[in-house]
Formats: structure tokens, C-alpha cells, sequence
């Protein structure tokens, strides 16, 4: 499994984790070591509840400058967000990945929650 499969799969578990707990995420980011291992990126606000938009524009300008130093192979945040596709309306997912020399590019995964899981599904 490649590192963005991996930092794929690590984002649906927290996700899960959170849906689970609430039904909803803030937004949150992960990283790949060089060594390999998936890590938490935070981001510290003085505000106590900044907007979902406030955090993500700080996770993104965090993780580019990480990645332009090198510490990691790629990063990720993970936003909660609502598609509409033609009459459906659904929840989703949508990961921005970042990687050296690479424009941001994002992925996103549909999801049910049931009782005690979270099914996700391609967009």
C-alpha cells in the first residue's frame, strides 16, 4: 500500500471515530513521516471556535510550509462536506492531499453512518 492509500485509510478511521461520537468532524489534518508514520497536524487558534474555514486555511499554509521542509512524504486534511450531484444532495469527505512538487489535488468519499460503523463510497 502506497503512502497516500495509507494516510486514505488512517483519515476514514479518525472520521469514523468522529461521526460515531457526533455525527459531524472539524476539519483535521495527517501526515507520512519520512520514516513512515502517520502523524496528527495541528494548529493552535487563540479563538476558541474559529470557522471550519479558519482552521482549514491554517492546516493548508501548516502543512505546505511541512512539506517544503521536508519532514513529510504527503499530508492531508480531512474536511466534512455536503455534495449535490444532479437532485442528490449527500455527505462526504473530501481529503486535500499535499505533496512536494505536486499541485493540491483532493478525494472524496460519500458515507452512510450506521449504529456502530461508517460506510464510505467513492464520488
Amino acid at each position: 500500500m502506497n503512502d497516500v492509500d495509507r494516510l486514505v485509510t488512517a483519515i476514514k478511521q479518525q472520521t469514523e471515530l468522529f461521526l460515531l461520537d457526533a455525527g459531524e468532524f472539524y476539519p483535521f489534518a495527517s501526515a507520512i513521516s519520512k520514516e513512515g508514520d502517520i502523524i496528527p497536524i495541528g494548529a493552535y487558534f487563540e479563538d476558541d471556535n474559529p470557522t471550519s474555514q479558519i482552521v482549514i486555511e491554517l492546516l493548508e499554509k501548516n502543512l505546505n510550509e511541512l512539506i517544503l521542509i521536508g519532514n513529510h512524504t504527503v499530508s492531508a486534511i480531512a474536511i466534512n462536506v455536503a455534495i449535490k450531484n444532479m437532485d442528490e444532495e449527500f455527505d462526504a469527505v473530501e481529503i486535500r492531499f499535499f505533496e512536494l512538487d505536486k499541485p493540491v489535488y483532493q478525494k472524496s468519499f460519500k458515507y452512510t453512518i450506521n449504529e456502530d460503523s461508517v460506510d464510505y463510497y467513492d464520488v
